[in-house]
């Protein structure tokens, strides 16, 4: 099963989690909620390893992990 990582604001997830509810026999999601922008790329450290890939939830996390 592929295991993917949802970096999202913390206030977010709960609009999140329908939606991924729906691939569950495809992919095992897991959200990594963040309060900060500064903390996505201690998440992101912290759990590359873990996952086989990462979703962003929106292009300002997006940006700003690419950016740095």
């Amino acid at each position: 099963m592929i295991k993917i990582g949802i970096i999202a604001a913390k206030g977010t997830i709960e609009n999140f989690k329908p939606i991924f509810k729906t691939f569950t026999d495809q992919c095992e999601y897991y959200f990594l909620p963040y309060n900060r922008l500064q903390e996505i790329h201690t998440i992101f450290q912290q759990n590359k390893r873990l996952f086989d890939g990462f979703i962003f939830g929106g292009p300002l996390p997006y940006f700003f992990w690419k950016k740095s």
